[in-house]
């Protein structure tokens, strides 16, 4: 019922086959129905060799068409017709013959394992490649359907193919497939059609091996194939062969018996799809109206490869449109795999037309602007600079911005009443209203920012002062357990407001509508979470509430319920407003966010204000919008959203069955034998196999691939981070959405813990959703979680501690650290088990550390040496050392007997926040709440990296398992990954909206838990670089070290392999002794020395500077000397 064009697509250089359904046969809905179902079957069978791969699916002009891969040589029934079928010898006929019909059963096993009964069988949708070998394809599945459907009878089928039970109506299954394909095979052998209706062909073979075939060319049927096809052809269905399985184990026999010189019939079972096809799939189900079809595709193909660009950018673009994510979270998607993937032209081209479809017409001319002078002639690149030159993308973007001095920090804000401030709009957007806690109002002109007015409290306008309405209809005993606020919104007539209460303990909060015209009021919702913003829909009819959790709610006010939620921003909105129609909304909190509010879909984000925003307005035609921040500044705001444009989903380029199937087995080949080298210790051999594998393009993070990668890693050492992408998004933790301030999780990545307000989140991780909430009585401060993922502690405030079962989530143990003369604060108590998960490290408000010994529930001992607050702690995997990070100072202890080995104290009022050390207890890092705001400290040495605050801010760091390397969590909301060796930012891992409180990695370095104050707590799989070992052996897993040179002449000390390192130091010198990791100085001149970033592995470089030069190089392993190099120079 369709139409096959060859076409060529000039962007991938290849050609497709092209099935458009002719416009006659698709004139009513069933037409339609059974055209797209043919799509829907055809796209969704998995690749086979011998089945005509369909590539995708678009619908265009409405009409779907089916891109399908090219076979160049024909259809079988051309061959026959033609004659060139039986070229040769009737022996190569035969045995081409008997190839075609193996292939033909292989592809039809395949349709029916995957439930697809083809119902059309025949020459001509049969497809031929090219060459000797005649390997055949199954294409068309126009007819077919799932099995054990009914036909309706004559509809569609070709009659001299189709079974008896097909041709009269009557229920099929797959053998009414192997009836048509043995009338197919019988074709082969009598040269055409002889028969009129399909029941006739086994009369028709009866015939033909009575009296031989009709005609020169075609050859006689071999008496095995003639039993074979005898059974296929019964007219009964209970006697024919019960499945092409069964057929091609027949024939593949036969083929072989008959060919044993010829090409072997080694065809795999299904090919495994890569991102690209999965990709595609996704688009074709979209075009489709198979939307959790498509879904399910995307996620296939970020399983497949979770930086595959298209899927990557597609999926995101849909997320973005069905208001899942905001704009900044598809750039910043897309972004990282930009980066990654080397800046390809297409990913810059999806950024900028991401730029496009948000309305940002600036950014979205720089990136085109770019592509034009590398791409003239690229018809994509074309195409979005019509969009951009046609102002079809709208405007949205920063018109002026005027400073306006409504708001001030005093030195002591606790005694300044004039401190807190809040601000709004007046409804015509033209004067800004500010108030403090002293109840002075001021008015502010907004174009020019100029202070008009300041208002006493007797003076101030009505329009212009807070309402201090609790409700008119409100219970007593609700005045009595809760208080007004200060937050309130009214609609456009004042008749209505929205009001807000707390209760007095602080975990409740209410808002209540309020009916000034009726005097009356009731509840609306009562939530968990401290509401942050809230108005009223321009209609009136609705509530618009943002609550602590990054949630905006909107409520019916007539029934009271909350009919929708828009849940894509994770930052805090304080203030919104609508344009008249309802139609937009703009939202203030850390960043202008612009809203379709039908939609409830982020539009755009509007960076700018330097801190927070505390009101916003929008016009009444919604064109423009107006924002104030914290920061003294007002902003004018064009708010012109793109007119219909939308930026196009990307297909990948197809490749064809044969190619797919060939670089599967290729990759897998390559793992196999890197598995084997890995075996024999051959690490350099499993590295130059591996990286072949990660260079075949969609096989770089094909799991299996991966998986040996890593096994890789356990023996070469890291040189930095390849990719890190996000496997899991948790959130709905309490504590009003803020996002966990520290987590924990086990070693395997399992489960993990968090810590919000008065409860602690467990979380299992492979499944991405929480088990359990433990809620205690007290804010809840730190958390650990043992390595086997069984107990989890918690520190809480006023010096009370517990420990729980992940399992249940019963507690098992609580303690309340003894009064020491110190009263117990609200500053909590740090905590961190020990390896063998038997002891609990406490930290206390008084400087002490306490050791608690599960098993007896006793302590241990009391180090002390602090005189402040401890605010983390960390234990080494033996339990042996300890490093504490207090107000006044780092501290790193013995445990076993209790003593302060190093002090690192802070630096002026600088207080630390957290502290690490390298697993060879040899390095210590340490954030801190002023500048620098992260040290790098030899344990027993020097500072050798300190990174100024205001270059990052950092909030936690933690040790690579190598130690090699340093990842931090700062409040940029980014993560960045640090050298130890050389101190050099290597990359950044962009995710979080808001400021990375902390980060854990596993002890394989696979996985690192990272928690946000955008309310999310993210699972990274971390992809790492290894170094290739040098060709005499292979690489060392020891700390790499960057060292300056250091001028030393003289002769070689006699060093020897076998020697350990500390025996090396002392021959090269007492001096040597005193170097740090980041500088060499020494008055000593034997040598010039030198430890270099060449090569990964540990070693020190001497250079003789005296005739004959010569250079010595001393590799190191686990402390020991495996190597002495020396060359002439």
């Amino acid at each position: 019922m369709g139409q096959v064009y060859l076409v060529r697509h000039w962007g991938w250089g290849i050609n497709l086959a092209v099935k458009s359904p002719q416009p006659q046969l698709f004139a009513t809905p069933r037409d339609v129905d059974q055209f797209v179902a043919e799509a829907q079957t055809w796209v969704s069978l998995s690749l086979h060799p011998a089945v005509c791969g369909c590539h995708y699916v678009r619908v265009l002009d409405g009409i779907p068409r089916l891109f399908a891969e090219y076979v160049p040589g024909g259809t079988l029934h051309e061959q026959i017709s033609r004659r060139t079928l039986y070229a040769g010898t009737p022996d190569d006929a035969t045995a081409r013959i008997l190839r075609i019909a193996a292939q033909m059963a292989l592809g039809l096993e395949h349709a029916h394992s995957n439930g697809v009964l083809h119902l059309d069988v025949k020459p001509a949708n049969v497809l031929l490649e090219d060459g000797d070998a005649g390997d055949a394809k199954i294409t068309d599945f126009g007819l077919a359907r799932a099995t054990g459907a009914a036909p309706s009878a004559g509809v569609g089928m070709t009659t001299a193919y189709a079974s008896p039970e097909q041709a009269s109506g009557r229920p099929v299954d797959q053998r009414s497939d192997v009836y048509s394909f043995a009338v197919s095979v019988l074709e082969m052998f009598t040269g055409g059609v002889t028969w009129r209706a399909g029941a006739a062909a086994g009369a028709a073979l009866a015939e033909l091996l009575r009296n031989g075939p009709y005609e020169p060319g075609p050859p006689s049927v071999p008496p095995v194939l003639a039993s074979l096809l005898e059974r296929c052809l019964s007219r009964g269905v209970d006697g024919r062969l019960g499945s092409m399985a069964e057929v091609a184990e027949e024939l593949s026999a036969l083929h072989d018996a008959f060919a044993p010189l010829g090409s072997p019939l080694l065809w795999p079972g299904d090919i495994e799809l890569r991102a690209a096809e999965h990709n595609n799939r996704a688009l074709s189900f979209l075009d489709l109206g198979e939307e959790a079809a498509a879904e399910a595709e995307f996620q296939a193909a970020l399983s497949a490869d979770p930086r595959h660009l298209e899927a990557t950018y597609s999926s995101g673009l849909l997320r973005w449109r069905a208001g899942k994510i905001t704009d900044e979270d598809l750039l910043a998607q897309v972004e990282a795999v930009r980066r990654e993937a080397g800046d390809s032209w297409l990913a810059r081209l999806m950024i900028a037309q991401i730029h496009l479809e948000r309305g940002d017409a600036e950014s979205a001319r720089q990136d085109l602007d770019d592509l034009i002078r590398t791409d003239p002639a690229e018809p994509e690149v074309q195409a979005a600079l019509r969009v951009l030159e046609s102002g079809g993308t709208g405007g949205i973007g920063l018109d002026h911005t005027v400073r306006a001095q409504w708001h001030s920090v005093p030195e002591n804000p606790g005694s300044d009443r004039d401190y807190r401030k809040s601000a709004r709009f007046t409804r015509d957007g033209t004067r800004l209203i500010t108030a403090a806690s002293n109840r002075r109002t001021e008015l502010w002109d907004t174009r020019s920012g100029e202070h008009l007015h300041t208002f006493s409290e007797e003076d101030c306008p009505a329009d212009y002062a807070e309402s201090r309405v609790i409700g008119y209809g409100s219970d007593p005993q609700e005045r009595e357990e809760f208080f007004y606020l200060g937050q309130q919104a009214s609609d456009a007539d004042g008749s209505q407001s929205l009001v807000v209460l707390g209760s007095h303990h602080g975990r409740q909060f209410r808002v209540r509508h309020v009916d000034h015209a009726k005097k009356m009021d009731r509840l609306i919702t009562e939530l968990d979470f401290l509401v942050r913003a809230l108005a009223f829909t321009p209609d009136g009819g609705s509530a618009v509430i943002v609550s602590n959790d990054h949630r905006i709610g909107v409520w019916d006010l007539h029934s009271g319920q909350c009919v929708r939620q828009i849940i894509g921003a994770t930052d805090y909105s304080r203030a919104l407003a609508f344009s008249d129609d309802g139609r937009l909304m703009l939202s203030g909190g850390d960043a202008v966010r612009l809203w379709d509010f039908r939609a409830g879909r982020c539009l755009r984000t509007l960076r700018g204000h330097t801190a927070a925003v505390a009101a916003v307005w929008v016009s009444p035609d919604g064109g423009s919008g107006l924002s104030v921040g914290f920061d003294n500044t007002l902003r004018t705001w064009s708010l012109q959203p793109a007119s219909g444009y939308l930026a196009p989903l990307h297909l990948s380029r197809p490749r064809p069955t044969r190619e797919v199937s060939r670089v599967g087995a290729e990759v897998r080949d390559l793992v196999r034998r890197s598995v084997e080298a890995i075996t024999a210790g051959d690490y350099g051999t499993a590295h130059t196999l591996l990286s072949r594998a990660r260079g075949t393009p969609g096989h770089e993070r094909d799991p299996r691939v991966l998986g040996a990668w890593r096994i890789l890693g356990h023996h070469l050492p890291r040189t930095g981070l390849r990719a890190a992408w996000t496997t899991r998004v948790l959130s709905g933790q309490g504590d009003g959405g803020r996002g966990a301030r520290t987590v924990s999780m086990s070693a395997d990545a399992r489960v993990a813990v968090s810590a919000c307000g008065s409860s602690a989140f467990l979380w299992d991780l492979a499944a991405g959703k929480q088990l359990a909430e433990i809620q205690v009585s007290k804010m809840v401060d730190g958390v650990d979680i043992s390595p086997d993922g069984e107990r989890v502690v918690c520190g809480m405030d006023f010096g009370h501690v517990g420990v729980y079962s992940v399992r249940t989530g019963e507690e098992l143990h609580k303690l309340k650290l003894p009064y020491t003369g110190i009263p117990h604060t609200a500053d909590g108590v740090s905590v961190a088990f020990t390896g063998d998960a038997q002891r609990v490290l406490l930290g206390s408000e008084n400087g002490t550390i306490l050791v608690w010994d599960l098993q007896s529930g006793r302590r241990i001992r009391t180090p002390s040496g602090h005189e402040r607050v401890v605010k983390a702690l960390w234990a080494s995997a033996d339990g042996h050392t300890c490093a504490s990070a207090a107000m006044d100072s780092v501290r790193l202890w013995n445990l076993r007997t209790g003593e302060c080995f190093r002090e690192i104290p802070a630096i002026g009022d600088n207080s630390a926040r957290s502290v690490c050390m390298s697993p060879d207890g040899k390095l210590v890092v340490a954030t801190w709440w002023g500048s620098p705001s992260m040290t790098l400290w030899e344990a027993a040495g020097s500072c050798v990296l300190a990174v100024d605050e205001k270059d990052h801010s950092i909030e936690t760091a933690r040790f690579s398992p190598d130690g090699r390397f340093i990842v931090a969590g700062a409040r940029d909301n980014t993560i960045t990954v640090w050298d130890t060796g050389n101190g050099r930012l290597l990359s950044q891992i962009d995710g979080h909206q808001r400021y990375v409180w902390d980060v854990r990695l596993t002890p394989d370095g696979r996985y690192m838990l990272s928690a946000g104050n955008d309310g999310t707590i993210r699972l990274w799989e971390l992809d790492w670089e290894l170094a290739a070992p040098s060709p005499a052996g292979t690489s060392t897993g020891g700390l790499e070290l960057s060292m300056d040179h250091c001028h030393m002449r003289r002769g070689t000390p006699n060093i020897t392999v076998g020697m350990t390192e500390s025996d090396v130091r002392k021959l090269l010198g007492d001096d040597f002794l005193q170097m740090g990791t980041t500088q060499l100085r020494s008055s000593n001149t034997k040598y010039d020395f030198m430890v270099s970033d060449e090569a990964p592995e540990r070693f020190y470089r001497l250079y003789s500077n005296q005739p004959p030069g010569y250079e010595t190089k001393i590799v190191f392993q686990d402390g020991l000397v495996i190597s002495v190099e020396q060359v002439s120079r």
